[in-house]
């Protein structure tokens, strides 16, 4: 398996450590190439089945772009946003971010296309930080996506299942300040989680749905979690 960014995924059995053992990938690596497609197409490879999201369904969840494009087909609400790119054959693409955050106004987010953890995602306050933001996004992925900031709080949930699906309880990130980051999401330092979310059961119903329908959208299988505002 590939080492990528300090991370090195090994696929043998917990008992005799040979891989010819293995007759399920669990699917739990993170980060780039454990969550983006990488690893699950080298078990596949393997000819290991897999616990999870297959590889199509893995690369397009971790590009916010794609699946954002996607989830807006499929009739969900989603950020305005613009995606820049990085290389001389881009230098415009600092204009088209200024001029984007010119229009929504701030805070704005900015964050790598693909990338998971909150890694290199800035919550913008002034233009004076787009550049260093933009610039700080782009030591993890080559495409940076500006979303405007929604209003409200962030609630998730599971999903399990191919055909027939069925999703967990509703749970509700609750914030001291900022954002939900790498430092929050691994320690809940001054964050907290809220199982079942706060909100009454008519909105609860509405998160499932949307949550279901963004799994199919996605073409995800076997589970996934799902976050929404």
């Amino acid at each position: 398996f590939p080492q990528a960014r300090g991370f090195h995924y090994s696929l043998t059995c917990n008992h005799c450590e040979n891989p010819a053992c293995v007759e399920v990938c669990p699917n739990e690596a993170m980060y780039i190439d454990g969550e983006d497609g990488t690893v699950q197409g080298a078990a596949e490879l393997a000819g290991i089945p897999l616990a999870g999201c297959g590889v199509l369904a893995s690369a397009l969840c971790m590009d916010k772009d794609r699946a954002h494009r996607l989830a807006a087909a499929a009739g969900i609400r989603v950020p305005r946003a613009v995606v820049i790119k990085s290389g001389a054959a881009y230098a415009d693409d600092y204009d088209r971010a200024d001029a984007f955050a010119a229009e929504i106004g701030y805070p704005l987010y900015v964050k790598p296309v693909k990338a998971g953890s909150s890694f290199g995602v800035t919550k913008v306050t002034a233009h004076d930080q787009l550049h260093n933001a933009i610039v700080l996004a782009f030591q993890y992925d080559d495409q940076v996506i500006l979303e405007e900031n929604i209003d409200g709080f962030e609630v998730g949930c599971a999903v399990l299942g191919n055909d027939q699906l069925i999703t967990g309880e509703v749970d509700e990130i609750e914030l001291s300040g900022g954002f939900f980051d790498f430092t929050e999401k691994y320690t809940l330092k001054t964050s907290a989680i809220h199982v079942p979310a706060r909100i009454d059961a008519h909105k609860s119903d509405e998160v499932k749905q949307a949550a279901q329908l963004i799994y199919q959208t996605l073409g995800c299988s076997g589970f996934a979690r799902v976050d929404l505002f």
